[in-house]
């Protein structure tokens, strides 16, 4: 059998395993928030910059110009920069409004 100090010195190891890997786990099904997940990818790729939003953006701004002369065109110009690019509603409002 086990004596004393044996046992002393495996309950924190049985423990220490199970407590881990629920630590671990713990997390994996919880993400960002999707307005986190659009700042986060804001600051990542554009720094925090409108400017360098309009300067690098891939979206077609001919297309944009063209949604915003239609009737409530500047909602779906919004839509149309955030379809293409994940950021945040008032930041798409902003490189809507600094196109045209």
């Amino acid at each position: 059998m086990c004596d004393a100090n044996t046992v002393l010195a495996m309950v924190p190891l049985l423990s220490f395993v199970p407590l881990s890997l629920f630590f671990i786990f713990y997390n994996q099904g919880r993400s960002l928030k999707k307005a986190d997940r659009e700042r986060l990818y804001f600051r990542m790729v554009y720094n925090l910059s409108i400017e360098r939003m309009l300067e690098e953006s891939p979206i077609d701004r001919n297309k944009v110009v063209a949604f915003k002369s239609r009737k409530n065109g500047r909602i779906w110009a919004i839509r149309y920069v955030r379809k293409w690019e994940p950021v945040p509603l008032e930041v798409a409002a902003q490189f809507v409004d600094a196109i045209w």
